[in-house]
């Protein structure tokens, strides 16, 4: 139960996010492979579903467009996301009273799940909090910067899952080479959860 929240984060994360680059696309018949399937890591503390659920509920994902993502998300969905994100940090005491990402809370957050994966989870933590704020936009609703660091630390943790958690066949490490190249490219592939 776990993984799915995990897995919903994730994909709430990135769902709808396509780089303006045709090769990070995902383009009609390709196999799709998601993080799951490539890395078997458990990062979702027992606290998460619940909080996922009330924010899931106070901001709720606009529906898609219908067929494939076609471009960026529009302003509707990036706000949700943001939103999310920001109540979720919220809701897990993850943020700081002046709504800014608590780096100490994250790493121990993200390391009760698994304490072996401390190491990685700092790693990530300390990388992605050197830039998620450049891609917060300046007009959204929620400004803390969550969704952006959420993003970039999975994006991070997926990108350096450890050889005994990663599975390497030739789907997953194309997967991975897309990811490498494509910092937008949805992590989940499929439909968005409902």
């Amino acid at each position: 139960m776990q993984w799915l929240v995990f897995s919903v984060l994730v994909s709430l994360t990135v769902s709808w996010t396509v780089a303006d680059d045709d090769e990070c696309r995902p383009k009609p018949g390709e196999k799709h492979v998601g993080v799951r399937d490539c890395c078997k890591l458990e990062l979702a503390p027992a606290t998460m579903e619940p909080a996922m659920k009330k924010c899931m509920e106070k901001f709720p994902h606009p529906k898609p467009p219908s067929g494939p993502p076609s471009g960026p998300p529009s302003k509707e969905m990036k706000n949700a996301h943001a939103c999310m994100g920001e109540c979720f940090f919220t809701e897990e005491n993850l943020l700081t009273s002046d709504k800014q990402v608590d780096k100490d809370a994250v790493i121990k957050y993200f390391s009760t799940a698994s304490p072996d994966l401390a190491p990685l989870v700092k790693k990530a933590t300390e990388e992605c909090f050197k830039s998620y704020m450049a891609d917060v936009d300046p007009t959204s609703e929620c400004k803390s910067g969550a969704e952006q660091f959420k993003k970039c630390m999975m994006r991070q943790i997926f990108l350096n899952c450890p050889s005994a958690s990663y599975t390497s066949s030739a789907d997953c490490d194309a997967f991975k080479a897309k990811v490498e190249k494509c910092p937008n490219m949805p992590m989940m592939m499929g439909p968005p959860p409902k």
